[in-house]
Parts: C-alpha cells; structure tokens; sequence
C-alpha cells in the first residue's frame, strides 16, 4: 500500500510532492533532526550523499526532509551542497504522519524509508544513530527492490 501523498517547499526550488516520483523511480526517504543541532543526522547526510551515483545506478532518488523553514536551509552551506532535495518540514506535519507508520517512532525520531516506485514502503530504519551500516545496507534493498520490480 502506497504511503501518504504529502508535498513540501524545496530549498532553491518549488514545492515537491511524494506522488512526483510515483511510477517512476524508488526513493530514500530520510527524515532528519535539524542538522543544525544534530550531528549524527549531519553525518548520515553526507554518507547520502557519497553514495548518490550509487542509489542513482539502481534508479533510485534520495529526499531529505529537515524540520526547518526554507529560509535556514537555504542559507545552510551543507544543504547548498547535497545533490539531492531537501524539503522543508518546520511544522513537522509530514514528519509525525511517517512516524505514526513504525512501531517505535516518535515525531522527534530520525527515520529512513526505503518506497517502492508505487511509494509502498519496504523497509524503515529509527533512530538518530542510523549509523553506516544502514547507508550501506540501503543499497542491498534497493537491488532487492529492482529484482523484484524492475519495471
């Protein structure tokens, strides 16, 4: 089942929607704490974002979302630099809606999901240590997900 639709402002662009990549391509969803005060979701930002080409090869895309306004992230030099969108969540609306889908989630939990290319969810991760292991684990079950939907 696909998850929620939601739309959210892009930094040094438009508003950006789920149903966007529907159909289309698998996604790495990674909801941060604010990387301003946070450096473990810093880090697993920059660990995203090294593996980009990566995820791309397996035609997946990567979306960050980050609990503050477009403004601050557009002025932060980290955000300028990832080669993937950032989407603004300073309300956290979009961030509680995802949490309520894993057991132990909180709406101040860091969170990565791994969507189909319908936005069904086929694996998630919680917790502000995400750590390497799972940056590299996403790229077994993004092959996963080409064997077993490669259309």
């Amino acid at each position: 089942m696909p998850m929620q639709d939601f739309c959210l402002p892009a930094v040094g662009g438009k508003a950006l929607c789920l149903h966007d990549w529907r159909g289309k391509n698998n996604l790495v969803l990674f909801f941060a704490h604010s990387i301003r005060t946070c450096t473990l979701c810093w880090q697993r930002l920059v660990e995203l974002s090294t593996r980009f080409n990566n995820y791309a090869d397996l035609d997946a895309k990567i979306l960050a979302v980050l609990p503050d306004s477009v403004e601050a992230l557009s002025q932060d030099a980290l955000v300028a630099g990832l080669p993937f969108p950032v989407l603004a969540d300073e309300l956290k609306k979009v961030h509680r809606l995802y949490a309520a889908q894993i057991f132990n989630a909180t709406p101040d939990s860091a969170m990565l999901f791994i969507l189909d290319r319908y936005t069904a969810p086929y694996v998630a991760w919680v917790g502000a240590d995400l750590g390497q292991q799972v940056v590299r684990e996403v790229e077994s079950w993004l092959n996963y997900l080409e064997i077993q939907c490669p259309e």
